[in-house]
């Protein structure tokens, strides 16, 4: 494994050969907001309002120091960049990437050398005004090589060590799950796994025999997957586009027990809670627990509410909001 260190020397005399420059971030994909609807539309005791995205769309699972060096890596990588390499050494190449991008950068050597490639391979590749992400991709590609984000670390390797490089990530996705059946609400995860399993490398999964895995953990209304890096982007803009998709059609997503998407505190939790935007579980005259939640306080009853009267309530959970 080589890693590199600071190498002032070495690096200034690869100047005359090697040019990054680094510019500000690639500017986000512009979405159009969601709409924000004048009335609510009402189903039962559910309210269908338009929810906010989570802030992130997944989350990478390893120890404090990883999902930071991660997190900062990720970031380094979606900004924009002109490089240009001339017959300069991988290793070459590692170190000016290392030095401009500030990140840890580092060689599987053992992974090139068993792609035949090595340290010292020559590497000839420019571009201009495309992020760090997708042109080291694509100056990687070339030789059958391949990035991963290992540990703290940006390590190159061959194509084959990263197709086995797993990580595991969180989505939450109750936005695209919560669906309202005639008795309660419900978490519709199959129907997700499985457009997930089907049209995003479907051999990759241990369902076809391959080492991807992805479960649902309904408590946090989220995905843990534990797939490779390509995997990982993929799902990350199907997830986006099928969000995206809801706004084009303004379909709202659904919230349920008066749960308001934005501006809410705990505070407003409790008064929520009280005003009977959630369901206490009370004893009868006999001591007896209740088998069923009943409301703190019951709503008016009209042919709207009258059938689901008896329905739980959620409420959205913060990362949501």
């Amino acid at each position: 494994m080589t890693i590199l260190g600071n190498h002032p020397t070495w690096v200034a005399a690869l100047a005359a050969a090697v040019t990054i420059s680094i510019a500000a971030p690639c500017p986000a994909q512009q979405v159009m907001p969601r709409r924000r609807h004048s009335s609510n539309l009402t189903a039962g005791s559910a309210t269908l309002a338009a929810a906010p995205e989570p802030a992130r769309a997944s989350l990478l699972v390893g120890s404090a120091r990883e999902m930071e060096a991660g997190q900062a890596i990720e970031a380094a990588l979606d900004r924009s960049v002109s490089i240009a390499f001339d017959q300069t050494p991988l290793e070459g190449v590692a170190a000016a990437l290392q030095e401009r991008l500030r990140v840890p950068v580092r060689i599987d050597s053992r992974a090139l050398a068993d792609a035949g490639a090595a340290a010292d391979t020559p590497i000839t590749y420019g571009a201009s005004g495309i992020s760090a992400r997708a042109a080291l991709k694509a100056l990687l590609a070339e030789h059958q090589l391949a990035w991963v984000i290992s540990g703290e670390f940006l390590e190159i390797t061959s194509e084959d060590a990263a197709k086995n490089h797993l990580a595991t990530r969180v989505y939450p996705v109750l936005d695209l799950v919560l669906i309202e059946t005639p008795d309660a609400y419900d978490m519709d995860f199959d129907s997700l796994i499985e457009l997930i399993t089907s049209t995003i490398a479907p051999v990759s999964w241990d369902s076809a025999g391959g080492a991807g895995a992805i479960a649902p953990f309904e408590a946090s209304g989220a995905l843990v997957c534990s797939q490779t890096r390509e995997v990982h982007e993929r799902i990350e803009g199907l997830l986006a586009r099928l969000r995206e998709a809801r706004h084009l059609q303004h379909i709202p997503t659904l919230t349920v027990g008066g749960a308001q998407p934005t501006g809410e505190t705990d505070d407003d939790n409790a008064r929520g809670n009280q005003a009977g935007g959630a369901f206490n579980v009370a004893a009868d005259a006999a001591g007896d627990q209740a088998e069923t939640p009943t409301p703190a306080r019951a709503p008016a009853a009209t042919p709207a509410n009258r059938a689901s009267a008896a329905r739980p309530a959620w409420r959205i959970p913060r990362v949501y909001r």
